[in-house]
C-alpha cells in the first residue's frame, strides 16, 4: 500500500462514517464506526510496510523510537479531491509480532473539521451555560471515544458566539479548528503541546498573564496537572477539563487518588472550592444502528454540596456517595437521560436495558414496546427489527 493509497483509505472511511481507522502490521486494514470494529481493507499489511507508511507520514526514525519502547502522536492531514482536507489524530505504538522483533499499530481518529453544534450533539443548553467567566471549574469525563473533545468544542463555539470572552486552549493534539467561528463575539487562541509549547506546566506558567477569561485544557492525567488546573480555578478563570472516567460521580475520586499522599489533603481542598461542573458521558447506538445517541450524567456543585466535601476531607471513600446523593436535586444521572433519550427514539432498546439492569428496575421498561410501535409509525425500523428487539419488550 502506498501513501497515497492509504490516504484514499482513510477519505473513504472517513466518508463511510469511520470514526476511526486501524493500521496493524499483519492484518488487513480496519475501521471502527458506531463503536464497532470491521474490516475494511482486503489485504494483510506487512510489519515492513507499515513502518514505511508511517515514516512517511510522520518520521523517519519511527522505527527506532518504537525499539526503544515508546508510543508517538502526531496529527497527519489528507488532501481530498475537492482541495478540502482532512484531518487525523494519530497514536503510533508497538505490538507484538509473530515474524518480526515488534509489529506496530497506528490509530488515525478521523477529526471532522465541521464542529456540530450543541443542537447537532444534544447538549443541553443548560450545560453549556455553566461555562462563563468567573471562577469555576468544568470536568468532562468519559471513555476513549465518547465523544468529550466534541462536546467541549461544541460548547465554547457556542459560548463565544455569545459572549464576547477571550479563550485560551492548551491541546495534545488540537482536534477542532476554533479560531474562524463565524459569528463569534469573543476569542479563541489554540496551543498545542509540545509544538507550541513545551509542557502544561509551561502553558500553565504563562497562560495567567495572557488576560484569559476561559481555559482549556485537553486532559489533566498527573498531580501536576490537576494541580495546576485548580491553580489556574483560583486565580479567576473559569476551566475545562476532559478526564478518563466512569461515572460523574467517582470523577473527583479517582483525580484526587492519582495524587501522591502527600498533597491530596491540600489539593482536595482547592478542587472543592474550584469545582462548578461534572459531567460524564457515553455513546449508545440509535435504533436503526446508523448512528449513536450521547447519554450524559451530571452534577452541580453548589456550597452545601462543597462544604459536605470538606467535611468528609478525612474519609475520601465518602465522596462518591454524597455525589451522588446530591445529584437528584443539581444534577441528572445516567438513568434519566437515558429514559428521555429512549422515550424520544434516540436510543436501541438493548443499551436501555442496559441502563435499566444498572440503574433501576422491571418497572422503567414500560411503554417500550410504545415506543417500538412510535419508530414502526415512522418508519425508522422495520417490521423485522420490530419483531426481534421490540416486540416483546
Amino acid at each position: 500500500m502506498t501513501p497515497i493509497e492509504f490516504d484514499n483509505a482513510i477519505a473513504k472511511a472517513a466518508s463511510g462514517g469511520f470514526n476511526d481507522v486501524i493500521l496493524r502490521s499483519e492484518r488487513p486494514l480496519m475501521g471502527k464506526r458506531n463503536g464497532r470494529i470491521e474490516v475494511i481493507g482486503e489485504s494483510v499489511v506487512e510489519p515492513n510496510e507499515a513502518l514505511g507508511l508511517i515514516s512517511e507520514m510522520h518520521q523517519n526514525s519511527i522505527a527506532s523510537v518504537l525499539g526503544q519502547g515508546k508510543d508517538s502522536k502526531f496529527r497527519h492531514t489528507v488532501l481530498l479531491d475537492d482541495d478540502s482536507k482532512l484531518y487525523g489524530r494519530c497514536h503510533v505504538t508497538a505490538i507484538h509480532s509473530m515474524s518480526d522483533d515488534f509489529g506496530v499499530e497506528l490509530i488515525i481518529r478521523i477529526i471532522n473539521d465541521e464542529i456540530p453544534s450543541i443542537a447537532d450533539i444534544d447538549l443541553p443548553l443548560e450545560l453549556v451555560e455553566r461555562i462563563r467567566t468567573g471562577v469555576g471549574m468544568m470536568l468532562v469525563g468519559g471513555e476513549t471515544g465518547s465523544g468529550k473533545s466534541t462536546t467541549i468544542a461544541a460548547g465554547l463555539v457556542h459560548h463565544v458566539c455569545h459572549n464576547p470572552s477571550n479563550v485560551l486552549t492548551f491541546e495534545n493534539p488540537i482536534e477542532f479548528n476554533l479560531s474562524n467561528i463565524d459569528g463569534r463575539m469573543g476569542d479563541v487562541v489554540q496551543s498545542e503541546t509540545p509544538r507550541h509549547l513545551s509542557s502544561f506546566d509551561r502553558a500553565f506558567q504563562g497562560s495567567l498573564r495572557r488576560a484569559p477569561d476561559i481555559l482549556f485544557w485537553s486532559e489533566v492525567r498527573n498531580g501536576d496537572e490537576i494541580s495546576n488546573l485548580a491553580r489556574s480555578t483560583l486565580t479567576g478563570h473559569f476551566t475545562i477539563s476532559t478526564v478518563h472516567t466512569n461515572s460523574t460521580e467517582a470523577t473527583l475520586s479517582r483525580l484526587i487518588d492519582s495524587l501522591p499522599p502527600n498533597i491530596q489533603r491540600s489539593v482536595s481542598v482547592n478542587l472543592f472550592d474550584a469545582i462548578d461542573t461534572v459531567v460524564n458521558q457515553r455513546l449508545e447506538l440509535n435504533p436503526q444502528g446508523t448512528g449513536r445517541t450521547a447519554i450524559r450524567s451530571w452534577c452541580y456543585f453548589d456550597e452545601k454540596l462543597k462544604d459536605q466535601l470538606k467535611d468528609s476531607i478525612n474519609s475520601p471513600e465518602k465522596y462518591a456517595r454524597i455525589i451522588s446523593s446530591a445529584m437528584a436535586n443539581t444534577g441528572r444521572t445516567l438513568l434519566v437521560d437515558a429514559k428521555e433519550k429512549f422515550s424520544a427514539g434516540r436510543l436501541d432498546i438493548s443499551s436501555f436495558k442496559k441502563y435499566v439492569s444498572r440503574y433501576g428496575n422491571t418497572s422503567d421498561l414500560t411503554g417500550a414496546r410504545k415506543v417500538g410501535e412510535m419508530l414502526l409509525d415512522q418508519q425508522k425500523i422495520d417490521e423485522s427489527c420490530f419483531i426481534e428487539k421490540w416486540k416483546s419488550a
